[in-house]
């Protein structure tokens, strides 16, 4: 399998956009969406290789879009980038099926590390 398309739910445009020019860097096409409302029709309609997925979004829990995509996309691995430092939310990310947690702030040196390892993991090709 190729990994060419991301998912980035990032509510906070400047962030969002650091995210979207690392990938870019790496040769991902990135798709940018910054609530849950917009990660749910993105989910509905297209198919995601890696979803990077922040959990304080205007308009509701990362959670909640965390549980869609273990319902709509179980396969596709699920890096959480969030500056919750509550270890009982991290762990519950990890029950539901994220594969990695990002503190923010992060380096993107560490972000890019985390994704190769991700798709290492699952296989993938770039």
């Amino acid at each position: 399998m190729t990994v060419s398309s991301v998912l980035i739910v990032e509510d906070e445009p400047v962030i969002r956009e650091q995210l979207a020019d690392i990938l870019n860097e790496m040769g991902f096409s990135p798709m940018q969406v910054g609530s849950v409302r917009e990660a749910t029709a993105a989910l509905d309609r297209d198919v995601f290789a890696i979803i990077i997925l922040d959990l304080g979004l205007e308009d509701g829990s990362g959670l909640t879009v965390l549980e869609q995509i273990v319902r709509l996309a179980p396969d596709a691995p699920v890096m959480v980038v969030s500056s919750t430092m509550d270890l009982s939310l991290r762990s519950h990310c990890y029950e539901l099926g994220a594969r990695d947690f990002v503190a923010k702030p992060f380096r993107p040196d560490e972000l890019k590390r985390r994704l190769n390892r991700l798709i290492e993991r699952r296989g993938f090709s770039e």
